[in-house]
Parts: structure tokens; C-alpha cells; sequence
């Protein structure tokens, strides 16, 4: 058969078969043709004719090329059905998905907010009041101590303070008892120790009377363990640290007597002022230097605070008749 001939017909064929096809696509035929042709005897057909052209150089092996046409378009065929059945599957689980985040929703949204219980002390000091798990705790004036009703029923004991207050804690293995300011966390077993957290302070100051106290800075991480007759503070700027006390000095508030011994002026300053007992004044700034030793009684302030001034050879007087303000005077101290 010439060249020209074979490729002719083998346009013709392929023309044929592609019009056919679309023709079956859109369900209908033409008025001319004698009847429909199905595609497969079509196909094959005109792959049979290519096969018959005879060139030396070039010897198709129609069966077999046949074969690997039919095995594609029954892949083909396959692919197409497991597509269409994972659709559905995919559609299910999202949809199960979706209704499992929704259940978990309603859930959250309708658990009841946990019950807190708020005590608050303003002019006058709160005296010792029970914790649901045994501890004690007194509240200085002006503060406030949070915590979540009856302490939760597992995990830590956590209460958060603003202002001051003195805690005896009760032990409760497996359950640490942690108290919250807003400048620290101190996290305790079971002790005595006195926190003072008021936000005008912007510090947290921590006084160990019996036990041992872990003190957290959580914007350093730095992490201060004080034992019995130590004191520890958090000053968010001006740096953390930790020192003994030879008596506790910090519970002025709470039982009305400091105890003096070698204390300075200046920190006893600092004690009256703290807790509202009175104002000093120095005539030097260097007195605030001036070791003292005794007792100072809050009720008697200008009493028990002008026997530590005249032991020291010193002289307190009041600053204005009837004021809670006392100036010391007298000759500088040696550092």
C-alpha cells in the first residue's frame, strides 16, 4: 500500500472515531450513518489498519500494543470509580469532625465558672481565719486574698494576695500550697512565714518564721530558697535578693511588737512606715545608720521607740503635738 494511502486512512479513521465519540458524549448520532458503532471495534479497527503497513524499518506489534491500550483505559476506568467513592468517605468525616469540635463547644462553654472566695481587710486587720484545708491566715489592712472555693480537690493549694498577710500552713502531701502576687510566687509545704505584696510597693517581700520558702521571679526565672529567719524580695527593677533577720521583723502588723536586736534606725524606719505605725524623721540622714537593741511597742510608740533613741544617746520628740510623726536627733553613728 503506498505511504500517501496508508496515512490517509488513517486520518480518516482517527476522524471518524473522534466524531463518533463526541457524537456519543452528547447522545445522539448522525441521520447518515447506518447504525451506531461501538468505540472499542472502532478503536480497534483503525489500530489494526496502522498495523498493516509494511516498512522494513519499523514492525509494530499491534496485539500487543492493543493490549497495553485496553489495560490503560480499564485504569483509567478504576481510578475514576475509587475517586467517586472516597467523596463520600472524605464528606463524612469532615462533617464528623465538625460536629465533634461543636460538642466540645457547648461542653466548655457551658462548664460552670469556678466559685471564688474573696477576703478583704480595709482599716482594721482581719485576726486569724481558717483555710478550707486547715491553714490559718491573718490579713493585714488594706489587702485582699483570693482563692478558689474550698481550695479545689486536687492538685495546689493556690491563693493570690494584694496587700499582706501572715500564713500558717497546714501540710497536705502531694498538694503544695502556692500564693500569687503580682510581682512573685512563693510555693511552701508546710510553714509559718509573713508576704507583703501591696501594688503601690510594686515588690513582694517574704519573711520565714518556721520552714522553708521558695521564692520565683517568673520574668528572671531566678528562684530564691529561704529558710527560718530569713527574709527575701522581689523588686522588679531593682534587682532580687535575700538576707537573715536575727527576730522576725516583718508581723509588726500582727502582733503589735518589734523586736529589736542590732537593728538600724533606718530599717526600723521602714518597719513603722510600712505598716502605719508612725513616721520617723533624722535631723542627719546619717542616724539611719545607728545600731539599736529592744522592743517597740505599737501602742506605745513614743515610749518604747524614745527608750531605744535615749540608749543610744539619742532624743526622739514629737514633730507636731499630737502627731503619729517623731524626728531623732542627735549625733551621727559610726557606720
Amino acid at each position: 500500500m503506498p505511504e500517501i494511502g496508508v496515512g490517509v486512512m488513517i486520518f480518516a479513521g482517527m476522524e471518524h472515531m473522534w466524531l463518533t465519540i463526541i457524537r456519543r458524549l452528547k447522545g445522539s448520532s448522525s441521520s447518515g450513518e447506518d447504525g451506531p458503532l461501538p468505540l472499542q471495534q472502532e478503536a480497534e479497527r483503525i489500530w489494526k489498519a496502522a498495523g498493516t503497513y509494511k516498512n522494513q524499518a519499523f514492525k509494530p506489534d499491534v496485539d500487543a500494543g492493543w493490549a497495553r491500550f485496553k489495560n490503560r483505559m480499564q485504569e483509567e476506568k478504576e481510578g475514576r470509580r475509587t475517586t467517586i467513592r472516597f467523596l463520600p468517605l472524605a464528606s463524612a468525616a469532615a462533617g464528623l469532625l465538625l460536629l465533634t469540635a461543636f460538642a466540645v463547644w457547648r461542653f466548655e462553654t457551658r462548664r460552670p465558672a469556678p466559685e471564688w472566695t474573696v477576703w478583704s481587710a480595709q482599716k482594721t486587720p482581719l485576726e486569724k481565719m481558717a483555710l478550707p484545708d486547715g491553714s490559718a491566715v491573718w490579713l493585714n489592712r488594706n489587702s485582699e486574698l483570693r482563692f478558689v472555693a474550698n481550695l479545689g480537690k486536687k492538685g495546689p493549694r493556690k491563693l493570690f494576695l494584694r496587700g499582706e498577710a501572715f500564713f500558717e500552713v497546714t501540710p497536705v502531701p502531694g498538694r503544695p500550697f502556692i500564693v500569687q502576687t503580682d510581682q512573685a510566687q512563693v510555693e511552701v509545704l508546710g510553714t509559718r512565714f509573713n508576704l507583703r505584696a501591696y501594688p503601690k510597693d510594686q515588690a513582694t517581700e517574704v519573711e520565714v518564721e518556721r520552714g522553708k520558702v521558695a521564692l520565683l521571679d517568673p520574668q528572671s526565672g531566678q528562684r530564691l530558697i529561704l529558710e527560718k529567719n530569713m527574709r527575701g524580695w522581689i523588686h522588679p527593677g531593682t534587682g532580687n535578693g535575700s538576707a537573715p533577720v536575727s527576730l522576725p521583723e516583718a508581723q509588726l502588723w500582727r502582733t503589735g511588737v518589734l523586736a529589736c536586736r542590732g537593728l538600724t534606725l533606718g530599717r526600723i524606719k521602714t518597719l513603722l512606715e510600712q505598716h502605719d505605725v508612725a513616721t520617723v524623721e533624722f535631723s542627719d540622714l546619717r542616724l539611719a545608720n545607728c545600731r539599736v537593741t529592744g522592743t517597740i511597742q505599737a501602742r506605745h510608740i513614743e515610749s518604747s521607740l524614745g527608750l531605744l533613741c535615749q540608749a543610744a544617746g539619742l532624743t526622739l520628740q514629737p514633730a507636731d503635738a499630737g502627731s503619729n510623726t517623731f524626728r531623732i536627733s542627735g549625733v551621727p553613728c559610726k557606720e
